[in-house]
Parts: C-alpha cells; structure tokens; sequence
C-alpha cells in the first residue's frame, strides 16, 4: 500500500500498540467484529458462534478488559480463563471455518485507564481488524461492532450493501461511512421490561426529533448496533478513547465524511439489563429509571417546543449568509445557548469561505454538529423540560 494510504497512515500515527497483534492470527476471513467484555461470561460467546456459524468466515476480535481503578473483577478473570488466557497479551482459536483472538486488557499490567474505558477497548479491537485489512488477511474492509448482550442473527455480515431505510449525514448521497442495524430490547412485562421500553422509546423519539427537525444528524447510535468502513475509520482517527459515548462521538464524525445508512435489517436483539459497566447509556439509564419509580411516570422525552426551535434555526441556515440570527425569531434561550457555543465565530468563518447560500449551510452544518445539537436541546431544557411518555406521543411527529 502507498504510505499516502489511509489506513497506512492510520496504523503507523494513531493505532492503538495492540494493533501489533494481528500478527498473531495466521488465518485470512471475510470479516471481523469487535466486541469489548467486562464483567460478561463465556456463555455469550457460544451463543455467538452458534448464531452465526453459517455466517461467511468471520474473526472475532475479542477485548477482555477491566478498569485500572477498580478492585480485580472475578467474572472477567474467569471468562480471560475460560478463552485459555494465560499472561500472553492474546489468544487465537480457530472456531471451525471462524476464529477468534481475545486481547488481555484486564490484566493487572494491561488495565485500561478509568476515563479511556470502553472507547478504548473498542478501539483496540478496530485497529486490530485495520491491521489485519492492510496484511491481506480480512477481505470486507468494514470494522462490525457489538456488545456482549447483543444476539446477532442470521445474514449479519450480509446486510451491508442493500438499499438503506434512511440515509443521514451531511453527504447522504456519498459512499456509507457507517452501517446502523436496526435493533430492539428484548423485554417483558416486569418492572426492568417497562424501564428498558420506555428508555428505547426516548432514544428513538429523540432521532424522530432531530428528522422532523431537519438534522442531517438523525440517527440513533448504540455501539451494538454499527458497522464502520475502515478508510472512514481511520480518516476520523478511530475510536475515541472515551469511558461512554464512544460510538457517538465517532458516527459524529463519520457523518461529516459521508452517509450514515440506517439497514431495514436483519434486526438486533439486545437484553434487557441494567449496567454500570459505564457512566452513560443505556445499561445505566435504565438502572436509574429503575431506582426513581414508577417508570411510566417519569419524564424521559425531549419537549416537542425544544425540537421546533432546533427546526426553526437549521431552517436558518442558507440565510445567515447575509443575515444575523439575532433578527429571526428564535427564542431568547435558544441565541443564549448559540453564543455559549461560539456562534459568532462560525458565522464568521463561515462566510469567509462560502461563496453561496449552499455552501455556506454545508460549513454551518458541519459545524453544528450532532454533539453540538445535543447541547443545544439540553440547555433549552430549562425553557421546555423533558416529558412525560404520553406528552410526546401527542407532538407533532
């Protein structure tokens, strides 16, 4: 490969050292996925292979890891045990026509800082899938990921390539930089299967927010759920080494580079569980939506007003070319919380390299990014609050 390829480039100034270990699989496949464990058991794995076996010849790239500040976890010893760990850094099993190679990051040498958490171990896995790419060694050059609780089902590798559901990012008409599958929560009717709905719920009535809104944003994403085209993973320099929100913060950048697909299927399956295996998502969220009670109650949904006002400023774009956003009638609350962000100088920058209304809402956009509109929407939660599950279903989308 030329020095001036991505991937190459990738592997030599950003990878993550573990990516070294793809010289320890002598095998080529079709595919790999990566799926970080902490605290799981080796049941999932069998699962897995059992779900998957007719798949096309995959590897699984597993990282057992652990938090550097946490006390040794049993469960996760066991499971490095169970793969046949012993103080190697990996593992590689054949498995059939698969494979498998699980990394030691749970080790008490190898602990991943607290604040790199799963981003990193995400990471490391995705950079050893580059490695093996680059040696010839994985035909597909796509990264799948997955977590642990996720019940992958027949024709998984296959779906990429069909014609999506929808098509978001500020390209959608590009090449895909990201494939998102889509999923539910595997639920019953206990107190645990109405706080795992209804936050399901919340994150899909926030992506609907943010379509009716007019985000090129508007997407849902798990890091179960995604699958990464390797030049754009690399363009966008990885996964970030983030304790949560990882996968967030890397189809936010995907977006700018290209087409996030949302798949019609096959769907996935994710349990129903609360975790705090990480500060935020959705293991976490549920746990707290268990702990206040009463889940039908709460008020877990973004307020309809709050979505308008985000709709109102995009619908803004093309014309802040020429104009200020102090003119149109947005909410005070929504300038405020613009000008925290840094508005001005956008604008200005903006303007100093756009020569069109097009091109000028292109470079706003990119910088009115998903992570941006998120904060927006949490600081107009002063003005709207969150609602209840029966207010939002009576907004206007």
């Amino acid at each position: 490969m030329p020095a001036t390829d991505p991937m190459t480039r990738y592997l030599r100034r950003f990878a993550e050292p573990e990516a070294a270990l793809a010289a320890a699989v002598p095998d080529t496949f079709d595919t790999a996925l990566v799926i970080p464990a902490f605290r799981e058991s080796p049941a999932f794995i069998e699962r897995l292979f059992a779900d998957l076996a007719d798949e096309p010849a995959f590897l699984l790239i597993l990282v057992v890891n652990q938090p550097d500040h946490l006390p040794e976890d049993a469960e996760t010893a066991a499971l490095w045990q169970a793969l046949g760990g012993s103080d190697g850094e990996s593992v590689y099993r054949r498995r059939g026509r698969h494979g498998l190679l699980a990394v030691d990051r749970h080790s008490a040498a190898r602990r991943i800082p607290k604040n790199q958490g799963v981003g990193l171990a995400r990471k490391i896995g995705a950079d050893i899938a580059v490695a093996l790419h680059q040696a010839g060694q994985l035909v597909r050059p796509w990264i799948w990921n997955s977590d642990a609780d996720t019940h992958l089902p027949a024709g998984y590798f296959g779906a990429l390539g069909a014609e999506p559901a929808h098509r978001a990012g500020l390209r959608p008409d590009a090449e895909p930089t990201a494939c998102i599958y889509p999923f539910r929560h595997r639920i019953g009717t206990d107190a645990l299967g109405v706080a795992t709905a209804l936050y399901e719920a919340s994150i899909r009535h926030y992506a609907a927010g943010l379509h009716w809104a007019g985000s090129p944003y508007a997407f849902t994403t798990l890091g179960s759920t995604i699958a990464v085209a390797m030049e754009a993973y690399a363009n966008a320099r990885g996964f970030p080494r983030r304790n949560g929100a990882e996968d967030f913060y890397l189809v936010d950048k995907l977006a700018k580079l290209g087409a996030i697909h949302e798949l019609t299927g096959p769907e996935l399956e994710i349990d129903a569980r609360p975790s705090n295996r990480v500060p935020f998502g959705t293991g976490p969220a549920v746990a707290r939506i268990l702990a206040a009670g009463d889940a039908q109650e709460q008020k877990l949904f973004r307020h309809h007003e709050a979505f308008a006002q985000l709709r109102q400023w995009l619908g803004l774009f093309p014309e802040l070319l020429a104009r200020d956003p102090g003119a149109a009638d947005l909410a005070p609350e929504t300038l405020a919380a613009l000008h925290a962000q840094g508005i001005d100088k956008a604008l200005a920058h903006a303007r100093e390299h756009a020569a069109d209304p097009q091109g000028f809402a292109l470079h706003l956009h990119t910088w009115f990014d998903g992570l941006r509109t998120l904060r927006l929407l949490n600081a107009l939660r002063a003005r709207w609050p969150d609602v209840d599950a029966e207010t939002a279903a009576a907004g206007p989308f």
